[in-house]
């Protein structure tokens, strides 16, 4: 048995990552097995870096993951990775945090304030109804049969039919 064995080039790691198609707003990385950053789309200078000890971890432990890791150079991410068992490198895919957070937050806020609006209107249109209620009745509890506008509801113009029948029958 004969081993046989080549050089890539650094460039080589790197142009296969550019042109490999990062996802929008991220980047693609490959990763050696001594958790050495071999190349990454969006950074070919941090190449040869070691990635974060937490993010090499949860790599060896289980490769299909999607996780949300800060990197070495600050940024925060979510990304999942997909690991090359006889190299012993891993192929990381991973998208910038800030702009998925701020649209969930948006989002969050937005059902926030739509439930709340909702709520206001529930409220209020519960409010006007009840009025509508109950100022008819608080006529009719004041002045008897008199009301000057038709009642809203049947069983409030029948409760004044009610009463004037029985005013008429009290006047006999």
């Amino acid at each position: 048995p004969h081993t046989l064995g080549a050089w890539i080039g650094a460039e080589h790691w790197q142009r296969l990552v550019l042109h490999s198609g990062a996802p929008p707003n991220g980047f693609l990385a490959i990763v050696g097995r001594d958790g050495r950053l071999i190349a990454r789309s969006d950074a070919p200078q941090l190449a040869g870096s070691l990635i974060d000890a937490s993010a090499l971890a949860t790599m060896a432990a289980d490769a299909d993951v999607a996780q949300r890791a800060e990197m070495a150079d600050g940024g925060v991410t979510y990304g999942t990775w997909q690991a090359l068992p006889r190299a012993g490198w891993a192929v990381s895919a991973r998208v910038f945090a800030a702009p998925i957070d701020s649209a969930q937050r948006h989002a969050v806020l937005t059902a926030l304030t739509t439930t709340t609006a909702c709520l206001l209107i529930g409220v209020a249109l519960a409010t006007l109804l009840a009025r509508r209620v109950t100022e008819p009745l608080v006529q009719l509890a004041s002045d008897g049969a008199a009301l000057p506008t038709p009642p809203l509801f049947r069983e409030i113009a029948q409760l004044r039919d009610a009463l004037a029948m029985a005013q008429e029958q009290e006047a006999h």
